[in-house]
């Protein structure tokens, strides 16, 4: 395709490449080259064209790089106009979406024509041609961004039969070449039927007047083609199906919920892809060990961070004014504050928060009732203790405990340590019995360890480098990083072991090129994490021997223990695993849905991981919980149909599908002889009628292992299982995509998730899954800011 890359085109061809979407591009193509431009509409064409001369269309799907560079990037580039063939397989394919994206580049969209050559345009049109992302002012005079509805300039191809698709495509023609022209298309109509009836007089031209007569009429009577005029209505169910998985993806579960159910209705004919965003959003099926959004907990301006009680029953999030105290079960907002100037804010005993501010520091009872000033000073920083419900307050020269109502249990002058210098503190460790506080000064750094109970130190370290150390008090042993400079190496990273019982270094080692500015140090029974920006070291604990050591091209959040190994979170979400020398990704595995942006905190307490985001205003509770619907069963289930049958050969014999042709992966029959399932190598199902031959449903799918197709006594439907389970309703649309579906069972689903786990779950229909969405919403109403970015 080399050759080709540099030329000119009229038009690009946009299309899945299905058996009817492959159909009507190559028709469409050879139509659109063929077709004759009335002399008498020349003169009123300001391009001078008279033609159309080359038209552009892929007869292989070939993937796009990133760089434009490649043949079906350059052939976008220079084309006038993009043709996209929409059927209900078109939005889902992410190469024609791209191929979309990548015109938009360099071109408006009024040169994107639009044929609708299946179902309606609600399922078929993709989102990106039915909206447009337009910048207003509102009333504040703040610039933001609205979701608008456009209207493509659409044709329609569709019909019963590949003679009436034919037939439409004659009307189709005209209108794509009316707007390639930039001509009127009524007159383009008009003056394309007389130059046919012009033909076809000369032809007749032997006939008597009268038999010409009828022949025009006749002519003209057949010829004559309804106008189709498609207007898009203002139906957002497909749009709000993608919006409502974003929201999804971006950790806010009821705003899915929100999104989607508006535009389903109780009764009547429904979007498919919007009642499946439904099931998924409400988590109704949901019985697999991985982790999905549960809830997520306002602020109303940007996040500056967020901590969790030790209790675990609430979260306290800060911004830079205010402060908001949620229920983590309920998510229901318990107390908000604001000062002018908020220092830091952390939860004191069992029952409230310490609130530090330019002024002092106050004690706020979780109950709502009345501040309390205390005599802790201004602007210290406070931490929590995550063995109990004391909190810390820690400033430059000392360390204050306090317990409840804001008490103060202690005070410690730590001035003295410090000799004059002047010192900042750049980290405080909250551990079982000790506090370990770091701080460094123009003169050096210093370690301090105290005793948590009392805050009178019990080991001190000094040097006169300034490494900005990080340090932790563990069973009597301090571990220590911090950053030394090598002068022919650059800046390494070294770790030490101090015994308090024997002052001297248990051990010393050195990391090259490890960097530890902002580092965060975990200790688990046998070994040190230590996770720098974009690194990971992990170092045996008694030798002090590093024993695996990564880097991430994403920036390293936070991490935990667990499972006898340490899992850490990057910034794009990706979650990795690392025990002894062994490291792999596992964000699949542990998330069912994954974060969308970009996470910039997080912590792993008691089992949930809570998420903040790049320039967000809420935190997102992660839950491995299973649906509440469900009830764990201790049998062992199994399917109870497994087709033997050779369906390759089927389709091969019967249909003219052969496997070298469509490449099919697998094949077999539904369990009642109706249909016939085939997994192609493009990640594209299909089942067809073992009848007729007609192609009855076709989707895309990332799966690659499914192995029966039945008939489903509770659905009314078929149901297509394998790694997971697709249902369909009575029109063969995918309305649910679920967790195993092993068997049915008193009138529910035996579901098994990945650990072969076993589940009975309740089937849900439309109306049933609309009461439990209402009830889940109840009362709630999603924040203007989203309303506004997401358009609901």
């Amino acid at each position: 395709m080399d050759e080709l890359k540099d030329l000119h085109y009229d038009a690009f061809i946009s299309y899945r490449h299905s058996e009817l979407d492959s159909f009507i591009a190559e028709n469409l193509h050879r139509k659109l080259e063929n077709f004759k431009l009335p002399r008498s509409v020349v003169p009123k064409v300001k391009s001078g064209k008279t033609r159309i001369e080359r038209v552009f269309r892929d007869v292989d799907e070939l993937p796009l790089s990133e760089d434009l560079s490649d043949p079906i990037s350059k052939a976008l580039k220079n084309s006038d106009y993009l043709i996209t063939i929409c059927t209900p397989r078109y939005p889902q394919s992410r190469w024609c979406m791209k191929e979309i994206e990548v015109f938009l580049q360099t071109h408006t969209r009024d040169h994107i024509l639009v044929v609708l050559a299946e179902d309606e345009p609600v399922n078929s049109f993709p989102e990106i041609l039915c909206y447009d992302d337009v910048k207003m002012t509102d009333e504040n005079g703040k610039t933001v961004t609205v979701r608008r509805e456009v209207e493509p300039l659409a044709a329609d191809t569709r019909g019963e039969n590949k003679k009436e698709i034919l037939k439409a495509m004659n009307t189709a023609v005209i209108k794509i070449c009316a707007a390639i022209f930039g001509l009127n298309y009524d007159e383009l109509r008009q003056r394309h039927r007389e130059q046919k009836l012009r033909r076809m007089a000369a032809v007749f031209g032997s006939i008597g007047a009268a038999v010409l007569a009828f022949a025009i009429f006749a002519t003209i009577a057949l010829i004559k083609i309804s106008k189709q005029n498609i207007t898009i209505k203002n139906n957002l169910a497909v749009s709000m199906a993608n919006v409502s998985g974003q929201l999804l993806e971006d950790g806010r579960r009821l705003d899915a919920i929100y999104a989607v159910r508006s535009v389903l209705p109780e009764e009547g004919d429904y979007n498919a892809a919007a009642l499946r965003a439904l099931y998924q959003a409400s988590g109704v099926y949901d019985v697999s060990r991985a982790y999905s959004p549960a809830a997520d907990y306002e602020a109303s301006a940007w996040l500056y961070d967020f901590k969790v009680s030790y209790d675990k029953k609430f979260i306290l999030l800060n911004d830079a004014f205010s402060f908001y105290v949620y229920d983590i079960d309920t998510a229901e907002l318990v107390l908000t504050g604001k000062m002018d100037v908020l220092s830091d804010v952390a939860f004191c005993g069992s029952e409230g928060l310490l609130v530090s501010g330019e002024e002092g520091t106050e004690y706020y009872p979780l109950s709502g009732g009345k501040s309390i000033e205390t005599e802790i000073p201004a602007g210290m920083y406070l931490y929590q203790s995550p063995t109990d419900f004391m909190c810390f307050a820690v400033s430059d020269s000392e360390i204050i405990g306090v317990g409840e109502e804001g008490h103060i249990v202690f005070e410690e002058d730590l001035s003295a340590f410090f000799g004059g210098d002047e010192v900042n503190s750049t980290g405080v460790i909250v551990g079982g019995q000790y506090i370990t506080l770091c701080f460094s000064g123009y003169e050096g750094e210093y370690i301090l360890a105290a005793d948590r109970s009392n805050g009178s130190v019990l080991y001190y370290f000094t040097d006169d480098r300034q490494t900005f150390p990080s340090a932790e008090l563990s069973d009597g042993i301090v571990y220590m990083a911090r950053s030394v400079y090598d002068p022919e190496g650059g800046l390494n990273t070294e770790v030490t072991a101090t015994d308090l019982s024997d002052p001297r270094q248990t051990w010393t080692t050195v990391i090259d090129g490890f960097m530890i500015e902002n580092v965060d140090m975990t200790l688990s029974d046998g070994f040190i994490y230590l996770c720098s920006a974009y690194e990971v070291a992990v170092l045996d604990r008694e030798s002090g021997k590093v024993i695996n050591r990564n880097s991430y091209p994403e920036r390293v959040i936070s991490g935990w223990t667990e499972d006898d190994g340490f899992y850490f979170i990057v910034e794009d979400g990706d979650v990795f695993y690392i025990a002894d020398s062994y490291t792999g990704k596992v964000t699949d595995e542990f998330f069912r849905i994954a974060p969308g942006a970009p996470v910039s905190n997080a912590c792993f307490v008691d089992g949930d991981l809570f998420c903040s985001f790049e320039q967000a205003d809420y935190v997102t509770r992660y839950s491995d919980e299973i649906s509440p619907y469900s009830g764990q069963l201790g049998d062992y289930y199994e399917g109870g149909y497994h087709d033997e049958t050779d369906a390759c050969g089927y389709l091969e014999e019967h249909f003219g599908i052969g496997t070298d042709t469509y490449l099919i992966e697998d094949a077999f029959f539904s369990d009642d002889g109706k249909y016939v399932f085939a997994l192609l190598s493009d990640h594209t199902a299909r089942i067809y009628d073992a009848d007729d031959k007609d192609c009855t449903a076709s989707f895309e799918t990332a799966d690659t292992m499914f192995d029966e197709l039945v008939f489903s006594d509770i659905t009314g439907g078929y149901i297509l299982s394998g790694e997971k389970s697709y249902i369909f309703d009575d029109r063969f649309r995918v309305i649910c995509i679920t967790d195993r579906i092993v068997c049915e069972e008193d009138g529910g689903f035996i579901l098994m998730n990945e650990e072969m786990e076993f589940f009975k779950v309740p089937y849900f229909d439309r109306k049933e899954l609309l009461e439990i969405a209402d009830r889940l919403l109840e009362g709630y109403e999603p924040p203007k800011n989203i309303r506004e970015k997401y358009g609901i």
